[in-house]
């Protein structure tokens, strides 16, 4: 019973892993591009804060 619950368990991890790697093949380009505006405009902010 054990092995069993063992092998659902294994199953179901394996399935999570795949969903959590397709949304990340699916949104990894618009994710890339809002870390990149967020890292963008922190930049542009600490200059403009070190400015004043």
């Amino acid at each position: 019973m054990l092995g069993l619950l063992f092998l659902l368990f294994i199953h179901l991890f394996e399935s999570s892993i795949a969903i959590f790697l397709l949304f990340i093949h699916l949104f990894e380009s618009s994710i890339a591009i809002f870390l990149f505006f967020l890292y963008h405009f922190m930049r542009e902010g600490r200059v403009i804060f070190w400015s004043k």
